[in-house]
């Protein structure tokens, strides 16, 4: 019974460390970039990124993503979703992955807009090498609509890359990243904020005519005396 208590602990460390070394010896890696703030009624953006790993990697000839947002808690459903359309920023980007050779940069959306498909290739016939530093993939617009707290993450099934071969090239994904949409301030609140902030403009200009009165109060009394 200890033979096979070792035995399986041994095969179950074995798997765990493949698993490890697949991670960690990803051809691409993936990641997000830190998200503009988003107050309901309004519009943010968030950047995707991607390098090469530690190893060496064949030149990037086309890639295909899909994203989804999805709501924590008792979140509304559709209270983040992606703007419809997206204004398309990093093809404008000169640290695009494909900069000035994109073959036609394609894009949908599904689910009411919370599901995003992308998927770009580049006109160079041997591909574009990735450099260990980020490059843009995306600039994601994203259409703050109620506030609540939601989740950005890349899709496995729908996400590929490819070399000039059309062979796929392995890559990691980032962890879900937390967003949360701020609510608007009610008017009520409004209102006692800009109480409060007249309040202290007025404490602080009684408080500077009475440090002038103190100063003057010296003078004008030894000006009587003579």
């Amino acid at each position: 019974m200890r033979i096979l208590v070792r035995q399986l602990t041994t095969c179950l460390a074995l798997l765990f460390l493949v698993c490890v070394s697949q991670k960690a010896s990803a051809d691409l890696i993936l990641s997000f970039g830190t998200p503009t703030s988003l107050v309901e009624g309004s519009s943010g953006k968030i950047d995707v990124f991607l390098r090469r790993g530690p190893i060496a990697t064949p030149n990037l000839s086309g890639f295909a993503i899909r994203l989804a947002i999805t709501p924590t808690g008792s979140s509304p459903s559709t209270g983040l979703v992606f703007s419809n359309p997206q204004l398309q920023g990093q093809l404008t980007n000169s640290t695009y992955v494909f900069p000035g050779s994109s073959g036609g940069f394609n894009n949908t959306f599904q689910t009411f807009n919370t599901i995003y498909n992308a998927s770009d290739f580049s006109t160079v016939p041997a591909g574009v090498s990735i450099p260990t530093t980020n490059r843009l993939l995306l600039s994601l617009d994203l259409a703050a609509v109620t506030h609540g707290n939601y989740s950005l993450s890349i899709v496995g099934i729908g996400t590929s890359f490819t070399d000039s071969g059309f062979n796929t090239i392995n890559y990691q994904s980032p962890a879900p990243l937390a967003l949360t949409v701020s609510a608007v301030p009610e008017p009520s609140s409004m209102l006692l904020l800009g109480a409060s902030a007249c309040g202290a403009w007025y404490m602080n200009c009684r408080r500077r005519r009475k440090r002038r009165s103190q100063q003057l109060l010296p003078k004008v009394t030894e000006w009587v005396q003579s």
